[in-house]
């Protein structure tokens, strides 16, 4: 009888905040960190709430991710900085609609890196070895897809004229890639990744250098560069002892449209046991309080701000100052 009058409490709870549902959390493919990482999110945030206040949902990623948001599908969602940017600012996919200026953003965890990674016997060495070649550049909808396209548009290749392009989801690019029937493929993920570890045990493979695109990274500056150590990828056939990528930052953004009181809650509950948070995953593994403020790239929701505000934190960084300056 208790739990049962507990359980309608919370529900009249969302119900009041808006709700009749649990906070759903997009993620993206279950074969990547955004599904475990939005799934501990959800963990942590059903501990210390209530058990049914939020789920994770799974999607393509970075730019449904920001739609299903736009479009009040989910209330809480996982995107590349790169792609969060591009949608608060009205650039790329989001030119013809203009700022989105409902999103706003919560919190960064960890840098993703751009990970293009070819068959040895392709020959592909660098960037521009890509052209004439089977690349995989992501699935519509896909930060993947984004990244890849962006990089492609700053060497002048043009996927349809320059490549033999394909759009594959992750799980059937790696299908594809043990049969053979792919040369090279684009994916931003944390390192280590199992995928590309996959990758490398079933066909002797090189993680090309990311090089040569500074301009690219004046232009873009939610970019990094980042240095991948060869024992993240043992299998793989690199001479180098580190690889040379640009990565970007994983950001956990909602919009306008969610009560201050839910995004204050969520944001409390991993803060105040974020060592519990970091112990779900090793892509979360090297967090902390303050590096969570940077890289964010839309401003502080106000539930958030709120709980910064009490706990200090943005005494000592306040990434509005950095985002608007």
């Amino acid at each position: 009888m208790f739990s049962a009058l507990l359980l309608i409490s919370s529900c009249a709870s969302n119900y009041l905040l808006g709700f009749t549902d649990s906070v759903k959390i997009g993620t993206a493919s279950f074969s990547g960190a955004y599904y475990p990482t939005g799934g501990a999110l959800s963990k942590i945030a059903n501990k210390y709430n209530t058990k049914d206040f939020s789920k994770a949902v799974s999607s393509k990623g970075s730019t449904e991710n920001i739609n299903n948001l736009l479009g009040q599908r989910i209330h809480i969602g996982l995107a590349q900085a790169d792609r969060h940017y591009e949608a608060y600012f009205g650039l790329e996919e989001w030119k013809e609609k203009g700022p989105q200026s409902k999103l706003r953003s919560i919190f960064s965890l960890y840098p993703q890196t751009i990970n293009l990674i070819a068959t040895k016997s392709s020959g592909i060495k660098t960037l521009k070895d890509l052209k004439g070649h089977r690349v995989n550049l992501g699935a519509k909808g896909s930060g993947d897809l984004g990244n890849a396209l962006a990089i492609l548009k700053i060497l002048n290749l043009d996927p349809e004229r320059d490549l033999r392009a394909s759009y594959h989801s992750i799980s059937k690019m790696l299908k594809q890639f043990e049969k053979g029937y792919l040369d090279a493929f684009f994916y931003t993920i944390g390192y280590p990744s199992m995928v590309l570890n996959k990758a490398a045990r079933v066909q002797r493979v090189n993680q090309i250098p990311l090089v040569g695109i500074d301009s690219f990274l004046m232009k873009n500056p939610y970019y990094q560069t980042v240095l991948i150590p060869d024992h993240a990828y043992p299998s793989m056939t690199n001479s180098k002892d580190r690889i040379e990528s640009i990565g970007v930052m994983t950001t956990v953004l909602t919009t306008t449209d969610i009560p201050e009181a839910i995004i204050y809650k969520f944001t409390k509950a991993i803060f105040d046991h974020l060592d519990e948070f970091k112990a779900e995953h090793s892509v979360l593994y090297n967090l902390n309080k303050l590096e969570m403020l940077k890289g964010l790239s839309a401003p502080l929701h106000p539930g958030a701000r709120r709980y910064y505000e009490e706990i200090g934190l943005l005494n000592e960084y306040d990434p509005i100052k950095r985002l608007f300056n």
